[in-house]
């Protein structure tokens, strides 16, 4: 998905989400983007994408589906639109652009996604039983998820919907059981009762390599945020990201940059930290605590 703005000689080409879609619904936008929209003044289009992520969710191990790819151009917004509206009001109408499940596109449209491996990876976002509410310990096989602490289990079919395996399900499509975990996370927060710490290996990217520093500790909680100290080159480093100055955060699974591991980045003004986690399946929760921590403290 993508905007691309034309006035005369001049053409901005934004990626406004900046994020990957996990479980195929929109991802957080920035705010500033509407003020970024009236800044330059110019008419804006939106270029949607259908198919992509059924032929290549981030969660299946880059595994490629035979999965067709369309795409859709609508005018969204005139000069005068965005002169006469004010920042909130284009954000809310951009935000509207982006309300997309595509798991509900492939099923509406009956899109066929017959390959045997298809299900593999969907523990990295749905992580978390909802039958004995374990985390991390979901795994998949072909076209199965299952739970190797009660022995729940689903099949992910060719058409997008979960089956469980006998009575009880508890969902059937994969976008409810994603919101349901982020409002378990949301709840944790709520509660007082969440809190991440691990050391891990952790990789600085200041320029355009990628640098091993060695391992770090990584702690996460809503009043501190992000902290990571390691030792590295000499030197003890402290790195820090407040939660309210974080709105999402970055992640990547099976990151080709470095060796096909799960990681997030914790990013600061003239640095990245891309962070592997050991634990397994954490990296979906860390991103989910983030948001929920960004609109509890902004009331968003």
């Amino acid at each position: 998905m993508k905007y691309a703005m034309e006035k005369k000689n001049l053409s901005v080409l934004l990626y406004p989400e900046a994020s990957y879609s996990f479980d195929g619904t929109n991802t957080v936008l920035p705010e500033s983007l509407g003020g970024c929209i009236k800044l330059l003044g110019v008419p804006v289009v939106m270029i949607t994408t259908f198919g992509a992520f059924a032929r290549d969710p981030l969660y299946n191990n880059l595994q490629i589906r035979k999965v067709k790819i369309s795409a859709e151009m609508k005018y969204i917004l005139s000069p005068e639109d965005i002169n006469e509206k004010s920042a909130d009001e284009l954000n809310e109408i951009i935000g509207k652009c982006f309300d997309l499940d595509y798991f509900k596109w492939q099923q509406d449209g009956k899109v066929k996604i017959d390959e045997p491996w298809r299900a593999e990876g969907l523990n990295r976002v749905l992580y978390k039983c909802p039958h004995c509410l374990v985390e991390g310990n979901m795994f998949t096989k072909g076209a199965e998820l299952v739970c190797s602490e009660c022995g729940h289990k689903y099949t992910l079919d060719e058409y997008g919907y979960l089956v469980h395996e006998g009575e009880g399900g508890k969902f059937n499509h994969v976008p409810d059981w994603y919101a349901w975990e982020r409002e378990c996370v949301r709840q944790e927060i709520l509660d007082g009762t969440y809190y991440y710490e691990e050391t891990l290996p952790v990789y600085s990217l200041p320029g355009t390599q990628y640098i091993p520093i060695g391992e770090a500790t990584v702690t996460h909680d809503l009043e501190n945020g992000f902290i990571i100290t390691g030792h590295y080159n000499g030197y003890d480093y402290r790195i820090q990201r407040q939660s309210k100055s974080l709105y999402t955060l970055h992640n990547e699974f099976a990151f080709k940059k470095l060796n096909k591991v799960d990681c997030f980045d914790v990013s600061v003004k003239d640095n990245s930290f891309y962070c592997v986690p050991k634990q397994k399946d954490v990296v979906t929760k860390l991103m989910l605590a983030t948001e929920e921590m960004y609109k509890i403290l902004t009331k968003k």
